[in-house]
Protein backbone atom coordinates (compact mmCIF):
# COMPACT_ATOMS: atom_id res chain seq x y z
CA UNK A 1 0.00 0.00 0.00
CA UNK A 2 2.95 2.41 0.92
CA UNK A 3 4.09 2.16 -2.75
CA UNK A 4 0.83 3.91 -3.68
CA UNK A 5 1.68 7.02 -1.18
CA UNK A 6 5.17 7.57 -2.60
CA UNK A 7 5.58 10.34 -5.36
CA UNK A 8 5.66 7.69 -8.32
CA UNK A 9 2.98 7.19 -10.97
CA UNK A 10 0.87 4.27 -10.42
CA UNK A 11 -2.09 3.02 -12.32
CA UNK A 12 -4.44 0.03 -12.42
CA UNK A 13 -5.84 -1.91 -14.60
CA UNK A 14 -9.11 -4.00 -15.04
CA UNK A 15 -11.88 -5.24 -17.33
CA UNK A 16 -14.77 -3.94 -15.72
CA UNK A 17 -15.46 -0.19 -15.50
CA UNK A 18 -17.35 -0.64 -11.93
CA UNK A 19 -14.78 -2.82 -10.40
CA UNK A 20 -11.64 -0.36 -11.52
CA UNK A 21 -13.17 2.42 -10.51
CA UNK A 22 -14.07 1.14 -7.02
CA UNK A 23 -10.97 -0.26 -6.35
CA UNK A 24 -8.91 3.03 -7.34
CA UNK A 25 -10.99 4.96 -4.64
CA UNK A 26 -10.48 2.51 -2.21
CA UNK A 27 -6.76 3.14 -2.68
CA UNK A 28 -6.47 6.65 -2.12
CA UNK A 29 -9.80 5.89 1.28
CA UNK A 30 -6.50 3.46 2.81
CA UNK A 31 -4.10 6.34 2.43
CA UNK A 32 -6.14 8.16 5.42
CA UNK A 33 -5.53 10.01 7.46
CA UNK A 34 -3.47 11.57 4.68
CA UNK A 35 -5.09 12.63 1.69
CA UNK A 36 -3.41 12.41 -2.49
CA UNK A 37 -2.26 15.38 -3.34
CA UNK A 38 -1.74 14.68 -7.22
CA UNK A 39 -3.36 13.68 -10.25
CA UNK A 40 -6.53 11.10 -9.78
CA UNK A 41 -7.95 9.54 -12.70
CA UNK A 42 -10.46 6.68 -11.21
CA UNK A 43 -11.34 5.53 -14.97
CA UNK A 44 -8.93 6.91 -17.96
CA UNK A 45 -10.25 7.53 -21.41
CA UNK A 46 -8.99 5.45 -23.76
CA UNK A 47 -8.29 9.17 -25.96
CA UNK A 48 -6.57 10.65 -23.22
CA UNK A 49 -3.68 7.45 -22.56
CA UNK A 50 -0.95 9.66 -23.32
CA UNK A 51 -1.30 10.99 -19.96
CA UNK A 52 0.36 8.49 -18.41
CA UNK A 53 3.64 9.34 -19.67
CA UNK A 54 2.88 12.78 -17.56
CA UNK A 55 6.15 13.40 -15.11
CA UNK A 56 3.83 14.46 -12.59
CA UNK A 57 2.71 11.63 -10.03
CA UNK A 58 -0.99 10.02 -10.55
CA UNK A 59 -2.93 7.30 -9.64
CA UNK A 60 -4.72 6.31 -13.06
CA UNK A 61 -7.35 3.24 -13.89
CA UNK A 62 -7.24 1.98 -16.92
CA UNK A 63 -9.41 -0.53 -18.98
CA UNK A 64 -7.28 -3.55 -20.13
CA UNK A 65 -8.31 -3.00 -23.41
CA UNK A 66 -6.08 0.14 -23.77
CA UNK A 67 -3.08 -1.70 -21.94
CA UNK A 68 -1.66 -3.15 -24.95
CA UNK A 69 -0.54 -0.01 -26.12
CA UNK A 70 1.65 1.01 -23.36
CA UNK A 71 4.63 -1.02 -24.23
CA UNK A 72 5.25 1.64 -27.01
CA UNK A 73 5.51 5.08 -24.81
CA UNK A 74 7.92 6.15 -22.74
CA UNK A 75 6.91 5.42 -19.33
CA UNK A 76 9.47 5.72 -16.33
CA UNK A 77 9.12 5.37 -12.56
CA UNK A 78 5.53 3.72 -12.85
CA UNK A 79 4.06 1.02 -10.74
CA UNK A 80 1.36 -1.26 -12.92
CA UNK A 81 -1.35 -3.31 -10.95
CA UNK A 82 -3.17 -5.56 -12.63
CA UNK A 83 -6.16 -6.51 -11.12
CA UNK A 84 -7.38 -9.08 -13.65
CA UNK A 85 -4.17 -11.37 -12.30
CA UNK A 86 -3.80 -9.91 -8.78
CA UNK A 87 0.02 -9.01 -9.49
CA UNK A 88 2.35 -5.99 -10.11
CA UNK A 89 2.55 -5.90 -14.29
CA UNK A 90 5.60 -3.14 -14.01
CA UNK A 91 7.28 -1.75 -10.68
CA UNK A 92 10.45 -0.39 -9.52
CA UNK A 93 11.71 -2.92 -7.03
CA UNK A 94 11.80 -1.14 -4.07
CA UNK A 95 7.71 -1.58 -2.97
CA UNK A 96 8.60 -4.45 -0.83
CA UNK A 97 10.96 -2.46 1.22
CA UNK A 98 9.04 0.88 1.72
CA UNK A 99 7.26 -0.64 4.92
CA UNK A 100 9.84 -1.67 7.78
CA UNK A 101 9.68 -5.31 7.75
CA UNK A 102 8.23 -5.99 11.14
CA UNK A 103 5.50 -3.68 10.82
CA UNK A 104 4.74 -5.39 6.80
CA UNK A 105 4.45 -8.49 8.70
CA UNK A 106 2.05 -7.17 11.15
CA UNK A 107 -0.02 -5.90 8.70
CA UNK A 108 -0.16 -8.78 6.05
CA UNK A 109 -1.33 -10.87 8.87
CA UNK A 110 -3.92 -8.62 9.87
CA UNK A 111 -5.05 -8.68 6.23
CA UNK A 112 -5.17 -12.24 5.97
CA UNK A 113 -7.80 -12.48 8.53
CA UNK A 114 -9.98 -10.47 5.88
CA UNK A 115 -9.99 -13.47 3.67
CA UNK A 116 -11.79 -15.23 5.88
CA UNK A 117 -16.08 -15.54 4.98
CA UNK A 118 -17.18 -12.58 6.60
CA UNK A 119 -19.20 -10.32 5.23
CA UNK A 120 -18.00 -7.23 3.12
CA UNK A 121 -18.61 -4.62 5.36
CA UNK A 122 -17.09 -6.50 7.91
CA UNK A 123 -14.36 -6.95 6.22
CA UNK A 124 -13.70 -3.29 4.75
CA UNK A 125 -14.04 -2.30 8.35
CA UNK A 126 -11.23 -4.81 9.17
CA UNK A 127 -8.86 -3.40 6.06
CA UNK A 128 -9.59 0.47 7.43
CA UNK A 129 -8.57 -0.65 10.77
CA UNK A 130 -5.33 -2.00 9.75
CA UNK A 131 -4.04 0.50 7.97
CA UNK A 132 -5.32 3.47 10.51
CA UNK A 133 -3.41 1.26 13.03
CA UNK A 134 -0.55 0.92 10.46
CA UNK A 135 -0.07 4.93 10.66
CA UNK A 136 -0.72 5.41 14.39
CA UNK A 137 2.14 3.02 14.67
CA UNK A 138 4.41 4.93 12.46
CA UNK A 139 3.61 8.79 12.12
CA UNK A 140 1.55 8.58 15.64
CA UNK A 141 3.99 10.63 17.97
CA UNK A 142 3.54 13.76 15.76
CA UNK A 143 1.94 15.52 18.36
CA UNK A 144 5.10 15.40 20.59
CA UNK A 145 7.40 17.51 18.41
CA UNK A 146 5.14 19.83 17.27
CA UNK A 147 6.47 23.39 18.59
CA UNK A 148 6.03 26.62 18.73
CA UNK A 149 8.32 29.44 18.26
CA UNK A 150 9.28 32.30 19.93
CA UNK A 151 7.23 34.41 17.50
CA UNK A 152 4.13 32.49 17.44
CA UNK A 153 4.69 30.64 14.16
CA UNK A 154 4.05 26.57 14.98
CA UNK A 155 5.65 24.05 13.28
CA UNK A 156 6.52 20.39 13.42
CA UNK A 157 10.22 19.44 14.01
CA UNK A 158 10.99 16.87 11.67
CA UNK A 159 15.12 16.18 12.93
CA UNK A 160 13.28 15.09 16.31
CA UNK A 161 10.07 13.26 15.02
CA UNK A 162 12.42 11.26 13.03
CA UNK A 163 14.91 10.42 15.61
CA UNK A 164 12.61 9.87 18.11
CA UNK A 165 11.88 6.46 16.69
CA UNK A 166 14.49 3.70 17.54
CA UNK A 167 14.06 1.61 14.75
CA UNK A 168 16.41 2.44 11.79
CA UNK A 169 14.80 0.77 8.76
CA UNK A 170 11.48 3.22 10.66
CA UNK A 171 13.30 6.07 10.72
CA UNK A 172 14.38 5.50 6.99
CA UNK A 173 11.02 5.29 6.12
CA UNK A 174 9.59 8.19 8.14
CA UNK A 175 13.16 10.41 6.66
CA UNK A 176 11.33 9.50 3.12
CA UNK A 177 8.02 10.51 3.81
CA UNK A 178 8.34 13.60 5.81
CA UNK A 179 9.10 14.61 2.10
CA UNK A 180 5.75 13.25 0.57
CA UNK A 181 3.11 16.74 -0.16
CA UNK A 182 0.52 13.89 1.94
CA UNK A 183 2.21 14.45 5.03
CA UNK A 184 3.18 18.18 4.74
CA UNK A 185 -0.57 19.15 4.00
CA UNK A 186 -1.27 16.58 6.84
CA UNK A 187 0.76 18.78 9.07
CA UNK A 188 -0.05 21.88 8.16
CA UNK A 189 -3.74 21.06 8.93
CA UNK A 190 -3.21 20.31 12.02
CA UNK A 191 -1.09 22.69 13.20
CA UNK A 192 -4.04 25.31 11.98
CA UNK A 193 -6.34 23.35 14.14
CA UNK A 194 -7.33 24.07 17.96
CA UNK A 195 -6.55 20.95 20.29
CA UNK A 196 -9.87 20.61 20.65
CA UNK A 197 -10.72 20.36 17.07
CA UNK A 198 -8.45 17.51 16.33
CA UNK A 199 -11.28 14.98 16.72
CA UNK A 200 -11.53 12.89 13.96
CA UNK A 201 -11.60 9.16 13.44
CA UNK A 202 -7.44 8.92 12.95
CA UNK A 203 -6.88 11.25 16.73
CA UNK A 204 -9.33 9.03 18.43
CA UNK A 205 -7.63 5.75 17.51
CA UNK A 206 -4.54 7.96 18.33
CA UNK A 207 -5.92 8.52 21.63
CA UNK A 208 -6.69 4.74 22.19
CA UNK A 209 -3.47 3.72 21.48
CA UNK A 210 -2.09 5.82 23.73
CA UNK A 211 -4.12 5.07 26.75
CA UNK A 212 -3.36 1.54 25.75
CA UNK A 213 0.87 1.88 26.51
CA UNK A 214 -0.14 3.69 29.25
CA UNK A 215 -2.54 1.07 31.17
CA UNK A 216 -0.40 -2.05 29.71
CA UNK A 217 3.24 -0.01 30.48
CA UNK A 218 4.04 -0.30 26.82
CA UNK A 219 6.72 1.72 25.63
CA UNK A 220 5.38 4.47 22.88
CA UNK A 221 8.11 4.05 20.96
CA UNK A 222 7.62 1.89 17.70
CA UNK A 223 10.38 -0.97 18.05
CA UNK A 224 8.53 -1.91 21.59
CA UNK A 225 4.20 -1.47 19.59
CA UNK A 226 5.67 -3.34 16.51
CA UNK A 227 5.52 -6.32 18.61
CA UNK A 228 1.97 -6.32 19.82
CA UNK A 229 0.62 -4.61 16.78
CA UNK A 230 -0.32 -8.22 14.84
CA UNK A 231 -2.11 -8.87 18.90
CA UNK A 232 -3.81 -5.82 18.61
CA UNK A 233 -5.00 -6.61 15.21
CA UNK A 234 -6.07 -9.72 15.41
CA UNK A 235 -8.19 -8.88 18.66
CA UNK A 236 -10.35 -6.29 16.14
CA UNK A 237 -10.51 -8.38 13.56
CA UNK A 238 -12.57 -11.36 16.28
CA UNK A 239 -14.36 -7.98 17.48
CA UNK A 240 -15.70 -7.45 14.12
CA UNK A 241 -16.15 -11.33 13.50
CA UNK A 242 -18.48 -11.12 16.50
CA UNK A 243 -20.59 -8.11 15.33
CA UNK A 244 -20.77 -9.47 11.86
Amino acid sequence: MMCFSASNSSYLRFCRFSTLSSCVHAITALLYPFIWQHTFVPVLPSKLLDFVCSPTPFIIGMLSENCAQLSNMPLSEVLLVNLDRAELSWQQGDEGTLIPRKLHKALMNALGMCLDDIGNNTKNLMISEAFIRLFVETVGHYKQHLVTQQNGVRLLQKDSFVNAVQSKSTRVFLQWFCETQMFEVFVADRLQEAPAESCGLFETRLSEHELECYTTKHSTTLRSNVKVFGKKMKGIGERFLRAA
